[in-house]
């Protein structure tokens, strides 16, 4: 058989830079196209908003060229239909992507479609019922019905929680291949379902940077920012509630009353949101900064770090996810400050050293802290190889490349599931 060619299909444009969602496809797309014996081929699906389509048809042509370079892959876009809070609405959606999906298939003899979510996988399970051999990858990014509840903060399940579940229960049990993003989803989901699920694998957001921090280049940049002398505490991402920014600063307030000379470093495009949070708690310019850059240029400036934030709360949504930032300091070489039960990472840090859990609500140096800090400032070439080995053996996208391209190739040879 020759080598399956794969359909991305994707429920948004794709066209910013920042989205963490674009960053997953793109990397999965780079190293499903890797040449070895059998190369595939990849083509992305992207359903874009009707009134984006319409109305902001410069950007997205920019998106589409830029999606297209960095992805190596041919790039489409088509429009979703409006309206889609409306019932009968949805369900016409849902078969109108379907139908483009089947048709596309059919255009370009693909036999493997990939569903980055769970509503481009429903469309490619309804186009299965059209393009009776096609076979359905389901990448599983998140909780999808405890995302809604916890966004809306819904008490009890609604009827659109009742069909959002529904579906989550056919993406699982008909696909052909499943992708989950941590061990503690796939086990959510079987205890949540009662499934079992065989032909899955686990892909983590990964990195794909090649980065080795470099001792002389981590001094010169501390000099340059005037930190050479500072404990630099940082966060990288985005300032939504569920990143708990009220916590991160009052987890470094109680920091600085051990180590005053403790500094909030911060990589965010929201900054305005932080300076009012640093405001608020008191965290003035002279101890703290917001930086607003390329994702490229993140790693270089990470490595000045000494400590990584990442406090979530114990939402569903969060015992199942994978942050993109844990790999992101690993790779940096900085130690990690995690909140216990975020997807796999406590589990992680427990086991290879990597950091310390810490009780977000409950902010306080303990001695497990101080070590933990001082070996930072007198191993720091010891515990900086040791996160950076560990992220390139299970959080590098080149760790899972191969395992990606032998997923597409079984389930190539999948038969259909039954219903």
């Amino acid at each position: 058989m020759n080598s399956p060619e794969v359909l991305y299909v994707v429920n948004s444009s794709l066209a910013s830079p920042t989205g963490g969602g674009r960053t997953r496809v793109i990397a999965a797309a780079r190293q499903a196209t890797k040449p070895d014996e059998q190369p595939l081929k990849v083509r992305i699906l992207c359903f874009c908003p009707p009134q984006q389509f319409l109305l902001n048809r410069s950007r997205l042509s920019k998106g589409k060229t830029m999606l297209a370079n960095e992805s190596g892959c041919p790039v489409h876009y088509v429009p979703s239909l409006p309206l889609t809070r409306i019932g009968w609405l949805r369900t016409l959606n849902n078969w109108h992507g379907a139908l483009l999906v089947a048709l596309w298939c059919w255009w370009h003899d693909i036999v493997i479609a990939h569903g980055h979510g769970l509503r481009p996988t429903i469309f490619a399970l309804l186009a299965r019922r059209l393009k009776r051999d096609l076979r359905v990858v389901a990448d599983v990014h998140g909780a999808t019905t405890a995302e809604y509840l916890y966004e809306r903060e819904v008490i009890g399940f609604d009827d659109f929680a009742r069909e959002l579940e529904a579906q989550e229960r056919l993406m699982l049990r008909e696909s052909s291949g499943l992708i989950f993003v941590s061990e503690a989803m796939r086990a959510y989901y079987e205890s949540h379902f009662g499934m079992t699920f065989p032909r899955s694998s686990i892909i983590p957001c990964a990195t794909e940077s090649n980065f080795a921090p470099d001792a002389a280049r981590r001094t010169e940049l501390r000099r340059k920012h005037k930190l050479d002398d500072r404990l630099v505490v940082c966060y990288v991402g985005a300032c939504e509630s569920y990143q708990l920014p009220d916590q991160m600063c009052r987890w470094f307030q109680s920091l600085r009353t051990e180590f005053p000379q403790a500094f909030f470093l911060v990589f965010s495009h929201h900054r305005e949101a932080f300076l009012s949070y640093f405001a608020k708690h008191g965290i003035t310019p002279d101890h703290s900064r917001v930086m607003s850059v390329r994702h490229d240029e993140i790693f270089d400036l990470l490595q000045m770090a000494d400590l990584g934030l990442l406090l979530r709360d114990q939402s569903v949504v969060n015992r199942v996810a994978s942050p993109t930032k844990f790999a992101e300091y690993c790779l940096c070489g900085v130690p990690v400050l995690a909140a216990e039960g975020i997807g796999d990472v406590s589990t992680l840090i427990y086991s290879y050293q990597l950091g310390l859990i810490v009780d977000p609500e409950a902010p306080q140096v303990n001695e497990a802290l101080r070590q933990l800090i001082s070996d930072t400032q007198t191993r720091r070439s010891v515990v900086s190889e040791r996160l950076t080995n560990f992220a390139r053996e299970h959080f590098s996208w080149n760790a899972y490349g191969a395992e990606l391209r032998q997923l597409y190739r079984q389930t190539a040879h999948v038969a259909r599931q039954p219903k």
